[in-house]
């Protein structure tokens, strides 16, 4: 009825304009956003549980370069005579026989609320307490331990056989103050 009357409304082109541009940044952000949650879940899969990923999503700030005084536990642990195991087998049967090993263990750490802190060749490094908290820590550190030797002993057999000799790990677990943090 407007516009057959003869008259012009100047401003429905910017408006509309205006909506779709809202609307467009809107689309883009929520992208964004999405791809940012895949990408961290992606990354940070490898060395922390679900639950403590799910944590760092919903709470990016905890993120933020710098450390912090922590009371946790923290695990190493090593393959005894690895360097004998490394001298015998082939890069490629060493680099198979490490991913197999390291994979079952780290699922161990993991599903126990562990965070993976580094791998150096055939050691371990985890800890408990950050960057999530864990008033269990020291319980869980030393539950996964166990499990982890459990499962050593069920692959024991075959482990030895590609490695050409005896396949044992030595856990270390210490209960104590560190900074920790996005350093």
């Amino acid at each position: 009825v407007i516009f057959s009357a003869g008259y012009v409304l100047p401003m429905i082109p910017p408006l509309v304009a205006l909506l779709l541009s809202f609307f467009s940044a809107m689309l883009v952000s929520y992208r964004q956003e999405g791809r940012q949650r895949r990408y961290l879940k992606s990354a940070f899969r490898h060395y922390l549980s679900p639950a403590v990923i799910d944590t760092l999503i919903a709470h990016p700030e905890s993120l933020v370069l710098g450390g912090e005084r922590r009371h946790i536990s923290i695990f190493f642990s090593d393959v005894q005579g690895f360097t004998s195991i490394s001298e015998r087998l082939s890069p490629e049967e060493l680099t198979s026989l490490l991913n197999d090993y390291l994979s079952q263990m780290t699922d161990i750490l993991l599903e126990s609320g562990g965070t993976i802190d580094k791998y150096e060749g055939d050691a371990i490094i985890a800890f408990w307490n950050a960057p999530v908290e864990l008033p269990d820590h020291g319980r869980r550190a030393v539950e996964a331990m166990i499990h982890c030797q459990e499962k050593l002993a069920q692959l024991r057999l075959e482990l030895e056989q590609r490695a050409g000799g005896p396949f044992h790990m030595r856990v270390g677990i210490n209960t104590g103050d560190a900074v920790v943090g996005n350093m």
